[in-house]
């Protein structure tokens, strides 16, 4: 009975998120971009001040990267986190109702649809290697917008109902998802489609098989695939960033990630792994307040 009593307050407790969801996408699709960026800015800060959810492991974060910066600094970057992400998450949301030319206005590849055209004429697709920076679902989006082949590696939420609505939105401009755990086999597929696939390869990596490396001077566990994937395939990895803009649009960067090989398959796996995440690194610094501090990435010390 006691089991019975609390599958029922979480399947009630998933049923609420759900019908949010669906109020936040019917309320957010009367906006333009611009206005949900402001919306989601204003979201984030109130977040930071009164609901301060995961504020103090982003406070704590921060200290351990940046060990020089005052207790204000730290604090200052942590507001703007915040409110970085209330605007990720909002549009994403209001992403929803826009056209593909709309999306294309809305986040600029500039460059980059040269770049990535060149990749795809080499034949074998392309490995997008970001994070959670910027606005990572609506640079997703992106690709589909543009016209460019791709599939995702998502992570499954545990609200069924809810990753349902969000993998509509994903998909609506042709970005296909490759549910995480279960990628491998889809990610050759795609590769050998010609397709771009994107991997975030920023978070604490709990399976086995990852490699200890060095992000902000500390140790981290990172996952290994999409260093073994590119050394199998020779599909090129791209390093991808987008940015908050003040007008409220987003602008990418697309780089090739070049990584000397030594010829030793286990070295070279793990040379550029952390290659990836000291290039991540690199850009963090650069631009703190895009990141997600609020993920616990220095989850566990390495084994003595």
């Amino acid at each position: 009975m006691i089991f019975i009593k609390k599958k029922s307050i979480k399947s009630a407790q998933h049923y609420i998120e759900y019908l949010t969801v669906c109020f936040a996408l019917f309320l957010f699709r009367y906006f333009s971009f611009p206005t949900l960026s402001r919306i989601g800015d204003f979201l984030g800060g109130v977040a930071f001040h009164l609901v301060r959810i995961r504020r103090g492991v982003t406070l704590d974060n921060l200290r351990k990267a940046f060990p020089e910066k005052s207790d204000q600094d730290v604090y200052e970057i942590a507001r703007r986190t915040y409110r970085n992400f209330g605007r990720t998450f909002i549009q994403f949301l209001g992403v929803s109702h826009l056209t593909n030319e709309e999306i294309c206005q809305a986040i600029e590849f500039g460059p980059g649809v040269e770049f990535l055209n060149k990749v795809l004429k080499q034949g074998k697709g392309g490995l997008i290697i970001g994070g959670h920076f910027g606005n990572w679902e609506v640079m997703s989006m992106g690709f589909g917008a543009y016209g460019f082949p791709g599939n995702a590696v998502v992570k499954v939420q545990k609200n069924r109902r809810v990753h349902k609505l969000i993998e509509q939105i994903r998909g609506r401009t042709g970005i296909e998802s490759i549910p995480l755990g279960s990628s491998i086999r889809e990610i050759f597929k795609a590769l050998r489609q010609n397709k771009f696939v994107g991997i975030a390869a920023d978070q604490h990596f709990r399976n086995h098989g990852g490699a200890w490396v060095d992000f902000f001077g500390r140790p981290v566990l990172a996952a290994q695939g999409a260093a073994k994937i590119a050394l199998k395939t020779g599909s090129p990895l791209i390093c991808v960033f987008s940015y908050h803009q003040p007008d409220g649009r987003l602008t990418t960067k697309f780089e090739k990630l070049h990584v000397p090989l030594s010829g030793d398959t286990s070295r070279d796996i793990l040379n550029v792994t952390q290659a990836i995440t000291t290039r991540l690194e690199q850009e963090v610094r650069r631009y703190p307040d895009h990141w997600l501090w609020m993920h616990r990435r220095w989850k566990r010390d390495p084994p003595s």
